[in-house]
This record gives structure tokens, sequence and C-alpha cells, in this order.
């Protein structure tokens, strides 16, 4: 269950900082190539994820400065990509103005279509949180939920550390599941399951 010392209060909308994020365990879920963008002469890194282009914006080995760059990015973007690997964590942006900028020595190579995984909601402010009992159809007993404006979320799993959270909610992503990771006032991570069909009790 929810524990009480969270200390996580009501919100009644949901925050305007609040972001999503595709989290990438693997590098064959995502296409990487190079953009052009109209404010910069020169070709940018980037990747190709469900028709949409995002440019590199930085690379950081520490999962909480991950989460918590993710969070500052909410303030003025409406998706983001975190993809994963051995070294730590490249966090990436949208550019809706990109255009596609093929090799130097093939100007016909085409991209191959690339599709992501469900992307979690991610919220730093512990106050857009808001506990509750929420009843599923699968299970004969109420379970501890939390309550996004007008969305029910399950409570996963309330978890200490920041890279387990990430690798979490990654799994969690890639098998279809809608996820959100916040973080309370005393510092752990909450991820939540959203419960489409979920009622409050």
């Amino acid at each position: 269950m929810l524990s009480q010392d969270l200390s996580i209060t009501t919100a009644v909308r949901l925050p305007s900082h609040a972001i999503y994020c595709k989290v990438l365990g693997e590098r064959k879920t995502y296409v990487s190539c190079h953009i052009r963008v109209p404010d910069m002469d020169n070709r940018l890194p980037a990747i190709a994820l469900d028709g949409r282009f995002y440019s590199f914006l930085k690379a950081l080995k520490d999962a909480d400065r991950a989460l918590s760059a993710i969070n500052r990015l909410g303030k003025g973007e409406d998706e983001v990509v975190l993809t994963l690997s051995k070294c730590g964590y490249a966090l990436w942006v949208p550019e809706p103005q990109a255009r596609f900028s093929p090799p130097k020595g093939d100007p016909r190579f085409s991209l191959k279509p690339a599709f992501g995984p469900t992307p979690c909601l991610f919220l730093s402010d512990a106050r857009a949180l808001a506990p509750c009992q929420i009843q599923v159809a699968d299970l004969s007993k109420s379970v501890a939920g939390i309550q996004v404006a007008n969305d029910l979320y399950s409570v996963f799993r309330v978890e200490p550390n920041a890279q387990t959270s990430i690798q979490i909610v990654g799994k969690l992503a890639s098998r279809g599941d809608k996820t959100l990771l916040g973080r309370a006032k005393d510092g752990q991570y909450l991820i939540g399951v959203l419960e489409p069909t979920g009622i409050l009790v």
C-alpha cells in the first residue's frame, strides 16, 4: 500500500511542467540519423521515432540528474526521449520543423520507420499526485492508487533508486502499459500504471 509518509497532497489539474517521456532501453527501438533545422547551418545528430525527429540535447551519467533534466524540460516541451546505454543516458528533444539530412555519400538514403514504446508521464511536483484507493477489474480488493487530473493509476512500486525507477517504467512501457513516474517530498519515486477502467472507492 501507499505509505502515509510520502507527503503527497491533492492537485486538481495536471501541472504545466508535467512531461511525457519515451524511455528507450534498446538500440533497435529507434533510428539514428542527422537532421537540419531552420535556425542552424550545421546538421544535428538526431533520432527518428514514431514519425518525429528528436535532436540530441545532452548526455548524463547519473540517473537522478537525468530525471531532473527531464522535469526541467517539462516547462517547455510536450515530449522528450531518454535513451539508455552502458555509459548512462542521452536526452533528446523534439524538432517539429526538422527535415531529414541523408548521408553526404548517399543522398537517396531513406529512413526505416521506427516505433517506440508508450510514453511515461513524468511529474516532479508531489502536489500533483493524489493518493487514493481504486478498484480495478481483475482484482477483488481495492489497491493503492494515484489520481492525476482525471486519470487513475495503480501504485506499481515505491522505489528509492532513480536508475531502477527508469528501468522499471521502460520495461512496463515496452509491454504497452501507460505509466507514471512521480517524485514524493521524501525523495522516493512512485511508479504507477494507468487503470483506464479503475474506479475510486
